[in-house]
């Protein structure tokens, strides 16, 4: 098996060429060459802080979406209090009258 460069933009667009030219098995070969080669102290750590970016952007993503219900729901629960307060209100005001009722 060959030595490859796996940032080297030449296999890149070798890749690329392989997989519009529907060379599947070359572009499988090419791939499990870059796979099985052994990486650099600095590739690895390119591949941790890239691995680390995705998941706090995945994070960052999931909590967004977290609030942004989370917020619906507080102002569901909110609208439901204001309705609850009417409501008490309401009941307040019948058993007023039912009084007044009760005693004329």
């Amino acid at each position: 098996m060959k030595k490859l460069k796996t940032n080297n933009m030449n296999i890149t667009q070798q890749l690329s060429d392989m997989l519009e030219q529907k060379k599947y098995n070359e572009a499988r070969i090419l791939i499990q060459q870059i796979i099985s080669e052994p990486l650099s102290d600095i590739e690895k750590k390119g591949i941790l802080v890239d691995t680390l970016t995705s998941i706090l952007e995945v994070q960052t993503s999931v909590n967004n979406i977290y609030d942004k219900n989370l917020e619906a729901f507080i102002k569901t629960l909110k609208d439901l209090n204001k309705r609850e307060n009417m409501l008490d209100k309401l009941q307040l005001e019948i058993n007023t009258k039912r009084e007044e009722f009760r005693k004329n």
